[in-house]
């Protein structure tokens, strides 16, 4: 299979042109640099822009050659409306300005201005865009070989003529001139898809494309989880094409309040304009389930507030490197003051709305949602309480419950092996509740700083390391107790990862 590639990478590198003998008995050679609604473009040996109708071609030769036959190109409109601007890597200025004129299976061959040829795959090309207008002029190539063409005509109609170059192939019938056209248009309509896509991804492939295995190191957590130590990785896809990824385990998750890794289901997928993401907190996935008292994730320790969620989904858009999207998640917050245990379900949602700006090696991301819930007669479904570790969950008589969350990060690949980053999340709200007759309330702020660093060693390995920098202030007044109290705290933690 290797050798079959590089065999086909070899013969690409020489030019194929096409020479065309039409009903009338006028020849034409040159290359195909496109095809559409029944008429071939081409570039041809004298480096003019021509064009020929399908239903009149009787014969096409296929002639190829090593050397370059076009001694000067006249780029005009017509031939600067098909030149194509390739960039190979994330720059301001193409790599080169070429048409496209050959389509051998995964290869595309483009023609340079400058008289070579290039071979790339899709996944070689960044992007594609228009030619500048200043290509719109005369090239002359630095080497070209006055080159003459041989038509063995075999219609007593049409006379042969003679040449230095013998046609490799000829199509004389009119399927096989019609399925030489169609391979045409097949290649041309999936690069212009291909560029049009260019567009609307940020870089080739937006997710990891490797599968990954992580192990997760930390010690004493500050905010209630599943202590379950693994991750699992994956992505799918094509670049710039339908791309997914999708994380089980315990991992960091960077668009929701919980800033330690979280035991949750994941999914990003993007495809075309679209994209889409969902993150289910595996402690208590569907809206309103309590999970904070009595659940998987029960509070303890000191007083404190605790901000998570049970799902959340987004939908949006990207144009190049800009993404917006809006959606909804379903908060769960957990409030412990002393003996006192709130916990405010996500009966109902909350709405988001995330921007980012990406390039090939770096990754600016901000998500913001409030929540408001009130209520004046209270059920279980709108907020449980509970007096001490073992008392029965009851509800309040009257609530009123407001937060803001917003978080921001940056991710930047300092080179192909070291990545760095920095989140800063921020969850700032009030609490009020009567019960028989006494009211309480509580007005909290939880900051959170999160830098990481993260190293691939060879491919197979990869280790990052986490510090968590808590900064949190409360001020209650429960059962005519108030009190003041400021945290701070700072955590570190990593995961160990095995790269596939």
């Amino acid at each position: 299979m290797l050798f079959l590639y590089a065999l086909l990478i070899s013969m690409a590198h020489g030019l194929e042109l096409q020479g065309f003998v039409t009903s009338n008995c006028e020849k034409k050679v040159g290359m195909a640099i496109y095809a559409a609604n029944g008429q071939i473009e081409l570039l041809d040996i004298h480096g003019r822009y021509e064009t020929i109708k399908l239903n009149s071609i009787q014969t096409v030769y296929i002639f190829n050659v090593i050397n370059n036959p076009i001694p000067e190109i006249q780029v005009d409109q017509h031939l600067h409306r098909r030149l194509r601007a390739l960039y190979t890597d994330d720059m301001d200025t193409p790599r080169t300005l070429a048409w496209p004129v050959r389509f051998i299976d995964d290869l595309i061959i483009f023609y340079s201005v400058d008289g070579k040829s290039h071979v790339h795959t899709y996944a070689d090309i960044h992007k594609i865009r228009p030619a500048p207008p200043k290509a719109r002029r005369t090239h002359k190539p630095a080497f070209s070989q006055p080159t003459t063409f041989e038509f063995a005509e075999s219609s007593d109609r049409c006379p042969a003529s003679k040449g230095t170059v013998k046609a490799t192939r000829v199509l004389a019938d009119q399927i096989a001139i019609s399925e030489f056209y169609q391979s045409l248009v097949n290649g041309y309509e999936s690069l212009d898809g291909f560029q049009e896509r260019t567009y609307l991804y940020a870089k080739p492939y937006l997710f990891e494309p490797e599968t990954r295995l992580g192990i997760v190191f930390i010690g004493e957590r500050q905010e209630p989880a599943i202590n379950f130590p693994l991750y699992f990785q994956w992505s799918t896809g094509e670049p710039y094409r339908f791309q997914s990824q999708s994380v089980v385990g315990s991992k960091v998750q960077e668009f929701t309040p919980h800033t330690e890794p979280l035991f949750a289901l994941r999914s990003d997928v993007k495809s075309h304009f679209f994209h889409g993401m969902f993150v289910g907190n595996v402690a208590g996935v569907p809206a309103g389930q309590n999970f904070l008292l009595d659940g998987a994730m029960e509070m303890s320790g000191p007083s404190q507030v605790v901000a998570t969620f049970n799902y959340m989904a987004l939908m949006g858009g990207d144009y190049g490197p800009y993404s917006l999207s809006f959606g909804f998640y379903y908060p769960n917050f957990g409030i412990k003051i002393g003996e006192e245990y709130r916990e405010v379900l996500g009966s109902h949602p909350s709405y988001a709305v995330r921007v980012m700006y990406t390039t090939n090696r770096f990754r600016l991301r901000v998500i913001g949602a409030g929540t408001s819930y009130d209520s004046d007669r209270a059920t279980k479904d709108d907020v449980l309480r509970r007096v001490g570790e073992h008392g029965s969950k009851e509800t309040v008589d009257t609530f009123s419950f407001s937060a803001v969350f917003i978080r921001g990060g940056l991710d930047f690949a300092l080179t192909e092996k070291i990545k760095v980053g920095a989140d800063l999340t921020s969850v700032t709200g009030n609490y009020k509740e009567t019960v028989a007759g006494q009211a309480n309330d509580i007005r909290f702020l939880k900051m959170n700083i999160q830098p990481y660093i993260q190293q691939n060693f060879s491919n197979y390995v990869s280790l990052t390391a986490y510090a968590n920098i808590f900064n949190n202030t409360y001020e209650w007044n429960f059962n005519n107790v108030g009190d003041r109290k400021d945290q701070r705290e700072t955590v570190f933690f990593g995961t160990f990862e095995f790269i596939f």
